[in-house]
This record gives structure tokens, C-alpha cells and sequence, in this order.
């Protein structure tokens, strides 16, 4: 990946962050690398279209079903959703 597609790529993350919350560094090179290891990043994009389509499946992905160390093991949806508390529950209810 030459650096021109990593501006892209860091560009297209910033722009899937709320506009009034505060980007630091750290987390836009953790998007970033969470992004660069997924699966199925294709690296390079054709053009603005195919790289927005891409990003908008990752996004819905990252949010409902990848599971992030720093909260819980849980998915940012259910955090937000208010769905922490109850799958907490169940999951120390199954230990």
C-alpha cells in the first residue's frame, strides 16, 4: 500500500467519525490497522465509489458484529444500544 492510499484510507475514517468528536492520532491508527488486517481490505480501491462501498459494509461490520477488546468484548452497537448490561449478565451467568 503506497502512502497516497493510506491518506485515502485515513481520510474515508475520519469522515465515519461523528463530526463533533474530538479525532485523536491513536484512535485513527487503531481504525486504521483494525482496516488494513481485516479479511477482506482489498488495499487498493479504483476509485472513490468501490472504496465508499467497501467502507460502508466494514462500518456496519465494525459496529454490530466485531468484538472490541477496550469494551468488554462487546460491540459498539450494543454499548450504544444499551444492551452492555444484559449480555454482561448472561455471559458471567455462563461461567
Amino acid at each position: 500500500m503506497n502512502s497516497a492510499d493510506d491518506r485515502t484510507l485515513r481520510a474515508l475514517v475520519a469522515e465515519d467519525v461523528e463530526e463533533n468528536a474530538q479525532i485523536t492520532s491513536a484512535f485513527l491508527e487503531s481504525q486504521f490497522k483494525t482496516t488494513k488486517y481485516h479479511p477482506d481490505y482489498p488495499g487498493v480501491f479504483s476509485g472513490f465509489e468501490p472504496a465508499w462501498a467497501y467502507f460502508e459494509s466494514f462500518f456496519e461490520w465494525y459496529n454490530t458484529q466485531h468484538r472490541h477488546s477496550g469494551i468488554a468484548w462487546l460491540t459498539p452497537e450494543q454499548v450504544h444500544t444499551g444492551q452492555a448490561r444484559e449480555v454482561l449478565i448472561r455471559h458471567q451467568a455462563t461461567k
